[in-house]
């Protein structure tokens, strides 16, 4: 068939067309101090351009504004200041006028995406892993925090995909996994949360990626999220693509482990995306790392995840 344009083959893997090749895709956390500065923008629009990838997933390191005067969340009761944010000022306003400037530099129609991080990885960020403390000693507090969160990641991700800034959401949904806390806890506490930002994305944007973060992962629970793509480190973790495809038609990412990409060598890795083209038959499918890669990893173990992908 005639090759298809980056836009054209990722919009066809998601609806589960015929493909020219399966799209790929791949990424790391960049190590710069600002991490929504002219260094930054250079660094997406290098990577993405060298590593020709067919979807471009921005990292979203930028810290999430707490109100004036709360450096940390470090009590229960801190969580009852946060108010939703606005997505166009503070931390939300400088990395959304980096992806419009990231997006104006990419020489094609690659769609891209932006990382949106959960409310409870935010929780837990704010403040330094006392997220399920802080629910056992004041849970309503938290509940006030989390909304609060969702509110504002999710009007941040809507706004870039009106803006024309990004073509959907990466969602990266934690906390859901088996071996942090029960089943019913996190879908009481925080699913909730995670769904309202999948829910306010979902109208608007056309590359919806759902990420289910971690190992042991509570996948089936997650999945019901709206999404377009669904991703995870299915190297790592249950289910294989396969197991998955038994109980979801949606378009999956993944078939590379990302903890060890580092240290396999560039054929092993492309033995691995072989192996996911022919689990799925190359349908309904974008080859991708479970998660972001070490940093260091060597330039031609991601050029072999590539040329893999495009059949070389």
């Amino acid at each position: 068939m005639d090759r298809m344009t980056k836009r054209e083959r990722v919009l066809a893997a998601i609806r589960g067309d015929d493909v020219d090749r399966v799209p790929y895709s791949f990424w790391y956390h960049f190590p710069m101090e600002d991490k929504a500065g002219p260094e930054f923008i250079e660094a997406e629009v290098a990577f993405a351009v060298h590593y020709d990838v067919d979807i471009l997933k921005v990292m979203h390191d930028t810290p999430y504004d707490l109100p004036a005067g709360l450096e940390w969340v470090t009590k229960p009761s801190d969580w009852r200041a946060l108010e939703p944010l606005d997505p166009r000022k503070g931390g939300f306003g400088r990395h959304l006028d980096a992806l419009h400037a990231i997006r104006k530099r990419l020489p094609d129609d690659r769609p891209m995406v932006d990382t949106l991080f959960s409310p409870f990885s935010y929780a837990e960020k704010l403040s330094r892993k006392q997220t399920l403390r802080h629910l056992s000693e004041d849970p309503d507090a938290l509940r006030h925090g989390l909304a609060a969160i969702a509110e504002s990641v999710g009007a941040f991700g809507r706004t870039a995909i009106e803006d024309g800034a990004i073509d959907g959401m990466y969602l990266a949904s934690s906390g859901g996994q088996y071996d942090l806390m029960p089943e019913p806890q996190f879908a009481e506490v925080f699913l909730p949360h995670h769904r309202r930002v999948a829910e306010m994305c979902a109208p608007v944007g056309v590359c919806n990626v759902l990420h289910i973060h971690g190992t042991d992962v509570m996948w089936d629970l997650q999945a019901q999220m709206p999404a377009h793509v669904l991703h995870w480190s299915d190297r790592t973790t249950a289910p294989s693509l396969s197991e998955a495809r038994a109980r979801d038609a949606r378009c999956f990412a993944g078939g590379v482990n990302e903890v060890d990409a580092h240290q396999r060598t560039p054929e092993e890795l492309a033995e691995q995306v072989r192996a996911a083209i022919g689990e799925l038959g190359g349908r309904k499918l974008i080859i991708a790392t479970g998660c972001a890669v070490a940093t260091d990893i060597a330039e031609e173990n991601l050029l072999a995840i590539a040329r893999a992908a495009r059949g070389q």
